[in-house]
């Protein structure tokens, strides 16, 4: 909301103040005077939290309290769900400083600079609207993974429209786009919160220590070095392409930049936040965690199958186990040196099994006769 009302009102009461860099530099200590009236005034309406409040889960806190500094950054980058998290508020900051030149292209690229509070209803309104209606769609897609990677997927598509539409200077076109887009980026931001409460879950399932506070805290990092990075980004590519400030137009290299800057880029950043929200699977990480402490021996028995012998092309094997069984049989030249293994991992009294849950694709007897290729897959 407030995003909206800046964004719609900026140009406006730039023009009140009679243009230019001064009248810039007054918008902005007005809004540094808002922002400071309504943040004091978050501060004083804060109500201590009572006695029984602060000692309900004590013991649980003073757990987080003890681990170190040292330890809770080693939890934290060992945890893949929270660096994928970082990565998405990274690059979500960059695509924001993207989309911060839409002041520019407005202005230089469709001469309308009015446009930009009009583009700003178009990407702020779908967004509210949408993320009131995730939580139900969570509820029916029953987890976040597949929400967030669907709603992303049609948001990347939607943007290739929108790099169409903006080359071709179709505005219409263009705010359809752009409220498509929003649309699909919403939930995501809906429900990163649960995300980040399902990573911090995971690191407690792992190793059994809590530290909710640090994930939710350090997730910040991205949105900080994203928005810094981002910015710094983007006057450097206007600065590389020859902008000058205050000139009535700009040159064409200017204009190709400030195009690649606020069409091409944004999609790039979606596409590899699809990417990356494809292997975000924390739900059914923690899902798998929660069954093997429930039963180890019924979750074992459903991801492992127990087998005679397994393919010699991908399998993994402990190297004590290895050595103590002297490995394969050195006067087998090819063939069946993994059933004679198999045998005598059998004789000293060890299982051998394959992960039900895992497929690797072989390139099969490319060894022996590359004309008689075939892909075969392998569980292991």
């Amino acid at each position: 909301g407030t995003n909206l009302a800046i964004q719609s009102i900026t140009f406006g009461a730039v023009e009140a103040f009679g243009g230019g860099a001064a009248a810039w530099r007054a918008v902005a200590l007005v809004y540094c005077i808002i922002g400071i009236i309504s943040n004091t005034l978050s501060v004083f309406s804060v109500k201590e939290l009572s006695e029984e409040e602060l000692n309900e889960d004590a013991e649980e806190a003073q757990d987080d309290k003890d681990i170190t500094l040292i330890e809770t950054f080693k939890l934290l980058v060992s945890n893949k769900y929270f660096l994928m998290i970082c990565g998405i508020y990274i690059l979500q900051q960059l695509r924001a400083a993207m989309l911060g030149v839409g002041t520019y292209f407005m202005t230089y690229v469709l001469f309308r600079k009015e446009l930009f509070g009009v583009f700003s209803w178009a990407i702020n309104i779908p967004l509210i609207a949408m993320l009131a209606l995730t939580p139900a769609l969570v509820a029916k897609a029953k987890g976040l993974y597949n929400v967030n990677k669907w709603s992303y997927i049609f948001a990347t598509v939607c943007r290739i429209g929108l790099v169409f539409a903006g080359y071709q200077g179709n505005v219409p076109l263009m705010l359809v786009f752009t409220v498509l887009t929003s649309l699909g980026e919403a939930p995501w931001q809906g429900d990163v919160g649960a995300v980040i409460a399902e990573c911090s879950e995971y690191t407690y399932l792992k190793t059994g220590k809590r530290i909710d506070g640090s994930m939710f805290s350090c997730t910040s990092f991205g949105t900080k070095f994203g928005g810094g990075i981002g910015v710094a980004l983007q006057g450097w590519l206007l600065a590389i392409s020859g902008y000058v400030n205050a000139a009535p137009v700009q040159t064409e290299e200017c204009i190709s930049m400030m195009c690649i800057m606020y069409l091409v880029l944004p999609f790039a950043f979606n596409a590899i936040i699809t990417v990356i929200l494809s292997f975000l699977k924390v739900e059914e990480a923690n899902k798998k965690l929660r069954e093997l402490e429930a039963d180890p021996e019924n979750y074992y028995n459903k991801t492992y199958s127990k087998v005679d012998a397994v393919s010699g092309c991908f399998f993994a094997i402990r190297r004590d186990i290895f050595e103590m069984i002297k490995g394969f049989d050195e006067n087998i030249f090819l063939y069946y040196e993994e059933n004679v293994l198999a045998k005598k991992i059998e004789k000293i009294g060890m299982d051998i099994v394959v992960r039900n849950d895992i497929q690797v694709i072989h390139n099969h007897s490319v060894s022996i006769n590359k004309s008689f290729n075939k892909i075969k897959k392998f569980k292991i």
